[in-house]
């Protein structure tokens, strides 16, 4: 998630751990918070996984219910770019998928802890197969932003 968030323009180098492209930082935070207001006085750091798909998640929603805008900017770059190389219903289902997987990989967790993994075995094998496509599914959705990567280009996003 963190390479996403990189190829659509939220971070200069890929393993950054906050917004730190002032082209881009204002309208993340923006989408993130759901206003500038919320946004004020807040700190976004990018250090779990939760925070990167809410995120993603808000640039997916955002791409699919927004309006048109001036052109050349930022997001009408964003929007464009998502609709020619994302499937992004596609994407938000999976990250839902994502979130009743990771519940289920904390019941495994908590359970071995506990030494009462035997009711989990069951299903663990499906889990780590769906885990599987869905990681793939990212990837693909990764790679093809980062085929041109247009926007870090269009945007002139250097490293």
């Amino acid at each position: 998630m963190r390479s996403f968030l990189y190829h659509i323009g939220a971070f200069r180098q890929p393993d950054a751990r906050q917004l730190n492209v002032s082209k881009t930082k204002g309208d993340l935070r923006r989408l993130y918070f759901g206003s500038d207001e919320a946004a004020e006085n807040k700190k976004l750091t990018f250090d779990n996984i939760s925070c990167k798909e809410k995120m993603i998640r808000a640039t997916l929603n955002w791409a699919i219910s927004s309006d048109s805008l001036v052109s050349d900017t930022y997001l009408d770059v964003l929007r464009s770019e998502y609709q020619k190389c994302l499937d992004m219903d596609g994407f938000l289902n999976t990250l839902d998928h994502i979130d009743q997987w990771l519940k289920y990989r904390n019941e495994v967790i908590h359970g071995l802890f506990n030494k009462n993994a035997a009711c989990l075995n069951e299903s663990i094998r499906e889990e780590v197969e769906a885990g599987m496509r869905y990681a793939r599914f990212i990837d693909s959705q990764v790679k093809a932003l980062k085929k041109k990567d247009a926007i870090r280009t269009k945007m002139r996003i250097r490293p």
